[in-house]
């Protein structure tokens, strides 16, 4: 792809961590561009209710920066470790990261959701006003 205007500028970002037994995780949250909430509006007008948890979803997926949480294939927990597989890769599609949250505790899907507001003001809990 071709350099563009915006191709220098900086996106802010934040990340959710998570330590679970010896190892601690992170949950990349990039900042939503114009073209991610023309997305989430789309989303929205495709439903007849927007469930708190359908937005959490659709924001989570939208924003995704990256994450070392591992896959259920992976030989081993620590993201370090030979033959680590993470569960999630940049790029992947809404869909994917939707089901993959599908299977984190809902308090922890609730703790990276908050993290949104850092880049994002008028995105995450507070601002839908649940």
């Amino acid at each position: 792809m071709a350099p563009t205007l915006w191709s220098s500028y900086e996106f802010d970002e934040t990340e959710f961590q998570l330590t679970l037994g010896d190892h601690t995780y992170f949950w990349r949250i990039k900042a939503p561009t114009f073209a991610d909430e023309r997305k989430l509006a789309a989303l929205f007008g495709k439903r007849p209710v927007n469930t708190t948890w359908e937005i959490a979803a659709d924001e989570l997926a939208l924003t995704f920066g990256g994450t070392n949480l591992p896959h259920g294939s992976s030989p081993t927990f620590d993201p370090d470790g030979e033959g680590f597989v993470p569960a999630l890769k940049v790029g992947d599609d809404a869909e994917t990261i939707k089901n993959f949250l599908n299977t984190i505790p809902t308090e922890v899907v609730r703790q990276i959701w908050e993290k949104i507001k850092e880049v994002a003001p008028n995105w995450g809990p507070e601002f839908r006003r649940y």
